[in-house]
């Protein structure tokens, strides 16, 4: 992705119609699946920007990994620790996810 994508996701990812609902429709659909809790761990990979990311923390353990250290980047601005640069094929060994 163009590197100034990046920004311009992050600043209207939670505001424009399209980010919010995607945002809307996939945390619903993880809620009837997987019952909210932070013993659920959920790593998104492809994590962009981290807004998915960011909403998903008040339900579940949530770890993001994206090839890009922009996207990480705006992610680590948005609060998020759990975090992972990188292909996943290189993900460290870790406790599994659900």
């Amino acid at each position: 992705m163009e590197e100034y994508l990046y920004q311009h996701f992050f600043r209207v990812e939670n505001d424009h119609w399209w980010f919010a609902a995607r945002q809307v429709i996939l945390t619903r659909y993880l809620e009837r699946r997987v019952p909210p809790s932070p013993a659920v761990r959920l790593l998104d990979v492809g994590c962009g920007t981290g807004a998915i990311l960011a909403r998903l923390s008040a339900l579940y353990d949530v770890h993001g990994s994206d090839e890009s250290p922009h996207a990480i980047e705006h992610c680590r601005k948005r609060g998020l620790t759990k975090l992972f640069t990188g292909p996943l094929e290189a993900y460290p060994p870790s406790a599994p996810f659900d």
